[in-house]
Order: C-alpha cells, then sequence, then structure tokens
C-alpha cells in the first residue's frame, strides 16, 4: 500500500513489517532441524547479532541531529534530511549553516516550497529584507496557480508582506498579508499582521473586521482581542 512518507523516501524496511512473518516462520522452523548442542550455539550467536544490530541502529535514533547526520551519511541527496538539519541550525542561530542545508534539499528537490520558505525566512531573520523580497517575489512569480494554492504559499505571502514592511513598503506589504488571507483563511498570522498596518494609518474601522475574522480562527488569542478592543475605541465603534 502506498503512504505518504513514500514522498520523502521509499525504503524497504516500511515493507516488511508482514512480509517477514513467513521468513520468520521458516526461520523458526530450521532452527529445529540441527541437532540439540549446534542449536545451543547458533541459536544465542544468531540472538546476540540481532541484539548488537538493533543497539547500533537504535544509536541513529539517539536525537534529532544523529538521525538526520545518519541519514544524510547513507544518502547524501535526502533533501527532507537537508531542510529538518537545516530547521535545527536556524532555531539554534546557525542561520548561513542552516542556508548552506536549505540550499541542499533544493538541490534534490528544486521546486519543494518548505526549503524556499525556509531560506527566505533565514534572509529575513539576518536582516537581509531586500534579498528576503527578491527571494520571495521570485518563488511566488516561478509558481504555478496549483502550487499556489498550499498552505506553505500562503506563509509566503506573509513572510514577503513582513520583508516589505521592514523597508517601510505599506502598500506592498498590506496586499501580500491579503493574499496570504485569500490562500489560507486558517492561517492567522497575517489577519494581525494586516490589522496592525492599517491601525498604524488610522484606519481602525477597517481594522475591525479583519481582526474578528482572525478571532474566528483563533478566539482565544488575547493579542487580537487586545487589539480589536483598541480599535473599536479608536474609532468609536
Amino acid at each position: 500500500m502506498p503512504f505518504d512518507f513514500q514522498y520523502y523516501s521509499n525504503v524497504a524496511d516500511h515493507y516488511l513489517y508482514l512480509a517477514m512473518i513467513g521468513p520468520a516462520l521458516g526461520l523458526a522452523f530450521a532452527c529445529a532441524r540441527p541437532a540439540p548442542l549446534a542449536r545451543r550455539i547458533l541459536v544465542p550467536l544468531a540472538l546476540a547479532s540481532l541484539l548488537a544490530s538493533s543497539f547500533l541502529y537504535a544509536s541513529h535514533w539517539k536525537d534529532d541531529a544523529t538521525l538526520y547526520a545518519h541519514t544524510l551519511a547513507v544518502n547524501p541527496r535526502s533533501f527532507m534530511a537537508h531542510n529538518n538539519t537545516g530547521q535545527m541550525l536556524e532555531e539554534e542561530g546557525r542561520f548561513e549553516d542552516a542556508l548552506s542545508h536549505y540550499r541542499a534539499a533544493l538541490e534534490a528537490d528544486p521546486g519543494w516550497q518548505d526549503a524556499l520558505n525556509n531560506i527566505g525566512n533565514v534572509l529575513y531573520k539576518e536582516g537581509r529584507y531586500d534579498e528576503a523580497i527578491r527571494h520571495y517575489t521570485d518563488v511566488i512569480g516561478r509558481s504555478s496557480p496549483a502550487e499556489g494554492l498550499t498552505r506553505t504559499a500562503a506563509r509566503m505571502h506573509n513572510n514577503l508582506g513582513a520583508a516589505y514592511l521592514k523597508k517601510s513598503m505599506y502598500d506592498g506589504a498590506a496586499i501580500e498579508f491579503q493574499r496570504a488571507m485569500a490562500i489560507d483563511p486558517d492561517y492567522l498570522e497575517p489577519y494581525y499582521n494586516l490589522a496592525l498596518v492599517l491601525m498604524a494609518f488610522g484606519r481602525y474601522a477597517e481594522a475591525i473586521p479583519v481582526l474578528r475574522r482572525g478571532l474566528v480562527v483563533n478566539p482565544d488569542h488575547a493579542e487580537l482581542r487586545r487589539q480589536l478592543a483598541l480599535a473599536m475605541a479608536k474609532s468609536g465603534g
């Protein structure tokens, strides 16, 4: 049966669980055929070797870092391992190392939107706003309509809007936040960002419906509620 993880990897052990029942039964019967003395030697040796192999293999799963390192040692073109390593390094503040892994992920899968979005995120975090804007506009411009209707695409538009804000390009930022909301109405961040832009220019009445739509997505968001109360007070509503 196909499963979603095949998008990232198509390795044999995912298919072995049921298929190995037959060989396991055959091996059990085979172990009964040698003489008792041979069984006392061969079976413990086989179990000991399997146990040692299990401990060795489990060491690769010690933590995320060891798992990704082992994956890349076995398959240097694993775009998932490169991307996940990049995210781990990004969280540690090692932005240049993260970028190198994100770019390696793109070499393996040039159209993978997660890595494309992550590159823009790192450029933004490094304060390289012009580069982030060029990156996002290039990626969005190359995306087909089908590719654009994804949660990742909504995040790209939101992040592009955030980069525009840093460059004081407020009209462009508002447009990108609106596009993010249209692509993924359940994505909360662009509602908040757009409302802040509107309120910064005194457009409180326009910010009110945006904040209310955000609260439909997350009714418990305290900051949205605070901004809504402020907008209503400022607008006289």
